[in-house]
């Protein structure tokens, strides 16, 4: 049985104090709303960054712009590690969103590869 320990959630900082994120292993979920999540490992590998809900995605610069103002860059592939898959999805359900979330992450990422061809 795998155990998430949630103690260390804590808010981002303001967006004028970070106003672009880039993000590495990556997914995105969208809720029964569909209102769009972007969720991934910030660089240090180590912490779990869940975002606002998404605005504008730009699939030719793969960046994403979300509702709180804050300009997130995916230079990468999307994780296809299943583990991490569900701890992030645990994470957007932990953050507030509720009923059933759907993995969005395949159709934004084909529409990427699209563009750079």
């Amino acid at each position: 049985m795998l155990i998430l320990d949630f103690s260390s959630w804590r808010d981002a900082p303001s967006v004028s104090m970070q106003p672009e994120v880039m993000i590495a292993a990556w997914r995105v979920f969208k809720d029964q709303g569909d209102e769009r999540f972007l969720v991934g490992l910030l660089p240090n590998g180590i912490t779990l960054r869940t975002t606002t809900p998404i605005v504008i995605v730009n699939v030719v610069s793969r960046s994403w712009l979300t509702q709180s103002g804050r300009l997130y860059q995916t230079p990468g592939p999307p994780t296809q590690d299943i583990q991490l898959q569900e701890t992030m999805r645990l994470l957007v359900q932990a953050g507030g969103v509720c009923g059933a979330l759907s993995d969005a992450t395949d159709e934004i990422w084909a529409a990427m590869q699209r563009a750079v061809q």
